[in-house]
């Protein structure tokens, strides 16, 4: 059309149809964001890598029990038995990185007849401690009964014999701690199935004999696993929004100016 005519409504021109563009729209900064995404990526994984490495090698070592000392003194009456234990628990701790606190603290003391039985003796709580890194402590288990019913052939073969096996089990909800991991909780039992006292025949009075005293930790250990799952979902979802960032945008049609 030609500058400075008037045209009337029958000669105006359509307009021409909006320009389609394929591909993505031209970018100037694309050759910068892409390329820093990518970085990123890779050192999110190696971190991830690290984190596992790391999780895997530094996990708690068991901490270890044994029965330092203990006494026993026994009576008996008929079919029932009135005992008093004294017992101290050496705890060793060989994480040097890992501190444990032992909470709801229980302990009983058991007898078995044959393999058959198994008799609870007596069960109390008893106070909760700390088990520092690298280092010992002395659990003191003060425990008694008072006339239980056992029955007459328990009672007859516990007052006969001049060595007689207790067992001891204690049993803790324990937290551990560490610098660089998060806190973790496990379930714990000490087991020590066989701790012999030697009486004399005129006294009553047990001590512990120096073959036993052994003790066995049993835990449930899901604290690695739980680590491993909280990072590698964080990992993948950090991942994925890598991913979809990074992605080239969509066609788009472009009017002319």
């Amino acid at each position: 059309m030609v500058p400075g005519y008037v045209a009337h409504p029958g000669q105006l021109e359509a307009a021409p149809p909006p320009l389609e563009v394929d591909g993505p729209i031209p970018d100037n900064n694309n050759h910068i964001t892409r390329p820093r995404t990518s970085v990123f990526r890779k050192l999110l994984f190696i971190c991830y890598i690290v984190w596992v490495v790391y999780l895997l090698v530094m996990q708690p070592k068991t901490p270890k029990f044994k029965v330092e000392s203990a006494t026993v003194q026994l009576n008996t009456e008929g079919s029932k038995l009135t005992a008093q234990w004294d017992i101290t628990l050496l705890a060793t701790n060989p994480n040097h990185n890992f501190k444990f606190y032992y909470k709801r603290v229980q302990a009983d003391v058991r007898y078995a007849l044959g393999s058959y039985f198994l008799f609870t003796l007596v069960e109390k709580p008893r106070p909760s401690f700390v088990l520092n890194k690298s280092n010992q402590t002395r659990v003191e288990l003060k425990l008694s009964v008072w006339k239980e019913w056992l029955g007459q052939k328990v009672v007859e073969e516990i007052s006969s014999r001049e060595v007689v096996s207790f067992g001891v089990e204690l049993s803790s909800q324990v937290w551990f701690m560490s610098r660089l991991m998060p806190p973790g909780r496990v379930w714990l039992v000490v087991s020590c199935d066989e701790v012999d006292f030697r009486f004399s025949w005129n006294n009553r009075t047990g001590k512990l004999t120096s073959q036993s005293g052994k003790c066995v930790v049993k835990y449930g250990m899901i604290y690695i696993s739980e680590c491993l799952v909280t990072s590698s979902f964080l990992f993948f979802v950090i991942w994925a929004c890598c991913v979809c960032d990074s992605k080239p945008r969509r066609s788009a049609r472009v009017a002319p100016s």
